[in-house]
């Protein structure tokens, strides 16, 4: 019998709320700047790679400041890798987006989900 998804996750080991560099492949200098500046936003980023690490697995994160197209500033990024090979597709990314915009802990902190071809 499988286990469970919740019981997976149960006995996964936590990682550290403050250690960015564990879950996301790359940090750009300027979104680790941003990012050092706001505690609230460096748990919830925490927070989104975990559920990217099962969302999308063996995707390398990458956390990035770049230009917004639909707000026209520059604003922080997460990038997930994508691959010839990768099965994920933007429905995926787009269901994840959903979810994470109702991430009731911290509402108001946004960020951005781009697939980044490498």
């Amino acid at each position: 019998m499988t286990k469970k998804v919740s019981e997976s996750r149960a006995s996964a080991p936590r990682r550290s709320r403050n250690e960015l560099d564990e879950v996301f492949s790359s940090i750009s200098p300027e979104a680790s700047a941003f990012v050092s500046r706001n505690p609230a936003l460096r748990a919830k980023l925490v927070r989104a790679a975990e559920r990217l690490g099962e969302a999308f697995p063996g995707h390398p994160l990458h956390l990035v400041v770049a230009f917004d197209h639909e707000s026209g500033d520059r604003d922080l990024f997460v990038d997930i890798e994508r691959t010839t090979d990768s099965k994920a597709n933007a429905d995926d990314l787009m269901d994840f987006d959903r979810q994470w915009i109702r991430d009731r802990e911290d509402p108001e902190l946004q960020v951005n989900f781009n697939y980044h071809h490498r």
